[in-house]
């Protein structure tokens, strides 16, 4: 990695969250999901890191009920031009991203598997031929100019990289049993 890299950036924004049960008591002012083999209470911290001033920038502790999305959706205003926002999957909105892209910022993310992706000539990417054309000329990485979107087309960079075998495998036997326990059947694209 190019050590002037970030210096591209006016802020690194890296945000992530983690989320713990509470003692029942305090579901009052911490709902959490109740259930079997959860407190009725829960607790959720929201935690965002600006890696080139190396400081805290956001900190929230919510009720484990609001989740991600919610919180990129409502601290969208404090996205400004020239900042890289880096998220995980539970944050990925396409309103969030419009407004990253809107606001002349730039986002890191991974991407739905549900996602539509299409190329520079509008014609939907097959992610089954690029893995072959991958493995074919012994390719790890990937990178394209796409557009991604189900309903609007946000202009995106993709990036794919070769996941090892054994993540691959296991990645796919967590999907097929998270599936088969809700009676769907796992896709040869996906």
């Amino acid at each position: 990695l190019d050590p002037h890299f970030l210096e591209k950036f006016n802020k690194v924004k890296i945000k992530d969250s983690t989320r713990f049960d509470l003692p029942n008591r305090l579901k009052g002012y911490f709902p959490g999901f109740g259930g079997k083999f959860t407190s009725e209470a829960g607790a959720a911290i929201q935690y965002e890191f600006d890696l080139k001033t190396r400081s805290l920038y956001d900190l929230d502790i919510t009720s484990a009920l609001k989740n991600d999305i919610q919180d990129a959706k409502e601290k969208r205003e404090d996205i400004e031009q020239g900042d890289l926002i880096i998220r995980d999957l539970g944050y990925f909105s396409s309103k969030v991203i419009i407004t990253i892209i809107d606001k002349k910022a730039f986002f890191l993310s991974r991407m739905r598997t549900i996602m539509d992706v299409f190329d520079e000539n509008h014609q939907e990417v097959s992610f089954r031929k690029m893995y072959d054309h991958m493995v074919k000329y012994n390719k790890t990485r990937h990178h394209m100019k796409v557009a991604i979107g189900n309903k609007e087309r946000i202009p995106a960079r993709l990036l794919v990289e070769m996941a090892p075998e054994a993540t691959y495998q296991e990645r796919i036997r967590k999907r097929e049993y998270e599936s088969r326990k809700k009676g769907w059947k796992v896709t040869e694209e996906f």
